[in-house]
């Protein structure tokens, strides 16, 4: 009997209350996670943003920008030879790579169809490139994921040195010595070389009508990379003028991202980037911004050239993203950081995903939970499995 009671005890005190914590969890994400909506006009990539709404029963409330902490997905390459690009030309070489990226930024857009203007920044799953003795060179690595992960001495280059070539790893050691400089892709594979890839900044405009996409310049000092798991703050924040006549702070067309990794106790501050940018058409004061998660594509076209996928089907793949968890996201007044209006969360905000991965697939490839009030969550996608591969 004495037993029997003190088993009872240790339920009572330990698993009604886990039971107990697990309940609210549930209700906590009921409460705080987006509405869920469809973009039947998107398609192309697996994405999922959450954007802003107003508050209900606030009137021209003008967000001028948002700010949030992630930390960046453990990203799994697809390596079949359907989803990983190897360039024909061998001058274009440093092209080679996988043909879905992970993607972690922020983002609004003004206007409506022929008016419409969207853009992005944040960071992007991109080719290492470094500076080594003047010269840009794109790295490779011996790591199996195709990622350095921050240490010199998984981080590698071909270079020349008085007339032969060598191996130099991230610390400028020689560690090997090549026949030739022409040393091929698979080549370099035989030595458990890969291209070696990690996030890289980026950001996306929509002045005229076509698509503005860049990066820093590779081997410039702005050229940083950020590493799965790190956690990094995003801040993105438009640029208010002031009118003389009524003394309010009003949009202008211009804004800026801060994109900066959190002190770790062990590495010391991380690596931090910052850009402005001309953005057109967001005088007018109704906009939605949003923070984005995805695993964008490319295909191969007849000519071999690698090609943005973007309005065409989402093609299936092994690639993942796996355990990007957002701390929080807040949209901010004209005042920047020291003018928070709302979370993202909740009412204040709605998910979207594209026309080809709703519906029966939302459940299969993305995987959203961990929501709080303050515009937290955590998130896997998962590509489309393809059919069996009868290939490598």
């Amino acid at each position: 009997m004495a037993a029997f009671l003190l088993c009872l005890g240790l339920l009572t005190a330990s698993a009604f209350p886990a039971a107990s914590q697990r309940r609210e969890a549930r209700k906590l994400d009921r409460m705080c996670a987006p509405e869920l909506q469809t973009d039947p006009k998107a398609q192309g990539s697996y994405f999922r943003k959450v954007e802003s709404r107003a508050p209900e029963g606030v009137k021209d409330m003008v967000v001028f920008g948002i700010t949030g902490t992630v930390a960046l997905p453990q990203f799994i390459t697809d390596f079949h030879k359907d989803r990983y690009f190897l360039p024909l030309d061998p001058d274009k070489a440093d092209l080679a790579g996988p043909l879905d990226r992970a993607s972690v930024y922020l983002g609004a857009q003004t206007g409506k169809d022929a008016w419409k203007k969207v853009f992005d920044a944040g960071l992007i799953w991109d080719r290492v490139f470094r500076l080594y003795r003047l010269k840009v060179h794109a790295t490779f690595t011996d790591q199996p994921n195709g990622c350095d992960g921050g240490q010199k001495g998984h981080q590698f280059i071909v270079a020349e040195d008085e007339g032969k070539w060598f191996l130099v790893d991230g610390a400028d050691k020689k560690v090997k010595a090549l026949a030739t400089q022409q040393t091929t892709l698979e080549e370099l594979e035989k030595l458990g070389l890969r291209p070696d890839y990690a996030f890289r900044p980026f950001w996306r405009t929509t002045n005229g009508y076509r698509n503005q996409m860049r990066k820093p310049v590779e081997g410039s000092p702005e050229n940083v990379y950020f590493y799965p798991g790190q956690k990094v703050r995003m801040t993105l924040l438009q640029r208010p003028n002031l009118d003389k006549n009524t003394l309010e702070l009003k949009p202008t067309n211009f804004f800026h991202i801060d994109i900066d990794a959190l002190k770790d106790p062990q590495d010391g501050a991380g690596p931090s980037f910052g850009k402005s940018f001309v953005q057109e058409g967001f005088l007018r004061k109704d906009r939605i911004l949003k923070r984005v998660n995805a695993i964008d594509q490319f295909y191969v076209n007849r000519m071999g050239e690698r090609k943005s996928n973007e309005n065409k089907p989402v093609i299936p793949t092994n690639a993942k993203a796996l355990g990007a968890a957002w701390e929080y996201a807040t949209m901010l007044g004209p005042r920047g950081l020291d003018d928070p209006l709302f979370p993202l969360s909740g009412g204040f905000c709605a998910e979207t995903v594209g026309k080809d991965t709703d519906g029966a697939w939302y459940q299969i490839l993305y995987h959203p939970r961990d929501f709080d009030e303050g515009g937290a969550e955590a998130l896997d996608i998962i590509g489309k499995e393809p059919r069996r591969r009868s290939e490598p």
